[in-house]
């Protein structure tokens, strides 16, 4: 269990620090778009209970990687951590490229 929720709440972490500075440097590339985050007609206000869920869709998620991490790392032979991610992270997240057609499921 310990190599599940530790990882899960570092990822969980991560991946909200993250979602919170490319909202900082949109809004600093993009000044207009701060006003439209303020609508109260188009989003919900910060004040909100159910904006908690903004905060926790990084930690279920993080638990999800980790619980899939800890099942399928066996796949990844590489001996570098490092590695092992990233082929991880491109079988979770793979390119696709829905410019054509053909290629959309």
């Amino acid at each position: 269990m310990k190599r599940i929720i530790l990882p899960g709440f570092i990822a969980g972490v991560c991946m909200l620090i993250v979602s919170l500075l490319c909202g900082y440097v949109s809004n600093t590339f993009i000044p207009g778009l701060a006003k439209e985050y303020e609508n109260v007609h188009l989003f919900r206000p910060w004040t909100d209970p159910l904006m908690l869920i903004y905060f926790a869709n990084p930690f279920v998620f993080g638990f999800f990687l980790a619980i899939a991490w800890d099942y399928i790392k066996v796949l990844f032979k590489d001996d570098r951590s490092l590695r092992r991610g990233f082929a991880f992270g491109l079988v979770f997240f793979p390119y696709r490229n829905y410019s054509r057609n053909d290629n959309f499921i």
